[in-house]
């Protein structure tokens, strides 16, 4: 049996907690390289606008930049609970942000909202909710800065091994693609990414040859069990 990998680009700590939920589930043995391709910079919270009522977070990372006090969405489960934590009221939670809309149209919270984002984003979700009747601002809380894969991830990249590379986002599927790509020239292990979305997988199919594996719904729980079955495939390989 050869023994696979799993190769974690997310900040440590989100991708600390998905190795041990797949070391939990998995049943094949496999080792775990984590090489973030993003930091994430935080910028100083400033004071909300006296007239928001409501705000809208489609990432954990904006939760600390503001006080509670106002309704807030969100955008996966993990976020809501990094909310409810800080003691924010979580009126409602989608698993991504095209379900997130329907949900604000739904429950027609007060207006106007405040989207708290980081610098690079697919969609404003902004102007998506505001085109169906939600006046929404949006504020950038965060940076997403690029970061080179280290040391331990370049070395991997050079044994002959199958492993299972997530992607969590377009653009992370970006990043690590233009890096595997400056040395496929000396790869040799067997690349099996698996994307969350399709515009992840699609990201990464305009630079890399390998087609990926589409999780089932684009939220942890999914990934976790794509990846799962992934590094099952790559040890029988």
């Amino acid at each position: 049996m050869t023994l696979p990998a799993l190769l974690l680009t997310r900040p440590a700590p989100q991708s600390q907690r998905f190795a041990a939920e797949l070391a939990r589930r998995c049943s094949v043995p496999f080792r775990t390289v984590i090489a973030p391709v993003l930091r994430i910079d935080q910028f100083a919270p400033e004071p909300l606008p006296a007239d928001v009522a409501g705000l809208v977070m489609t990432s954990q990372h904006a939760v600390d930049r503001v006080t509670p006090g106002l309704p807030v969405w969100c955008v996966g489960e993990r976020t809501a609970e990094r909310a409810r934590a800080a003691g924010h009221d979580v009126r409602g939670v989608a698993p991504d942000a095209a379900r997130l809309v329907p949900l604000l149209v739904s429950a027609q919270p007060a207006t106007p909202l405040l989207h708290l984002r980081g610098v690079h984003v697919r969609e404003h979700l902004a102007d998506l909710l505001g085109a169906r009747g939600l006046p929404t601002r949006e504020r950038v809380v965060y940076d997403q800065v690029p970061v080179a894969l280290n040391d331990a991830a370049r070395a991997l990249l050079q044994q002959s091994v199958p492993l299972v590379v997530p992607l969590f986002s377009p653009r992370s599927a970006r990043l690590l693609a233009d890096q595997i790509a400056a040395v496929r020239g000396g790869l040799k292990a067997q690349l099996l990414p698996v994307a969350i979305s399709a515009a992840a997988a699609a990201t990464w199919a305009e630079l890399a040859p390998e087609t990926p594996v589409v999780a089932a719904r684009p939220d942890g729980e999914a990934m976790a069990a794509a990846c799962e079955s992934a590094l099952v495939a790559g040890s029988a390989a």
